[in-house]
């Protein structure tokens, strides 16, 4: 995780599912853990390839797989928002290893 956050991959991430990796960084920006520029961070590295075309991800589909993402009610979307909060909340309580 430390080389994904600090664009050092050795080989890039293929997502599973764009919207959900979308979500999840998203919801990291939200509660201020990365850039808010994290999708031209993803972009111009080439850190994750698309779930359907095995290409890196731009920032015209992350843009789209968020939005996607956002108006679906899917449970999963709703997990890792708690997700996220908790890690938020880990970053609150130990001061000695953040993102």
């Amino acid at each position: 995780m430390r080389k994904l956050f600090s664009c050092q991959v050795s080989k890039q991430l293929k997502a599973r599912s764009n919207r959900r990796v979308a979500f999840f960084f998203d919801m990291l920006c939200s509660k201020n853990l990365i850039c808010k520029q994290w999708q031209s961070v993803i972009a111009k590295h080439k850190l994750i390839l698309s779930s359907s075309t095995d290409k890196p991800l731009t920032t015209t589909k992350l843009s789209s797989a968020t939005s996607d993402a956002k108006s679906t009610n899917a449970s999963i979307y709703e997990a890792i928002r708690k997700k996220v909060q908790e890690i938020a909340d880990c970053g609150k309580n130990d001061s000695k290893d953040t993102i």
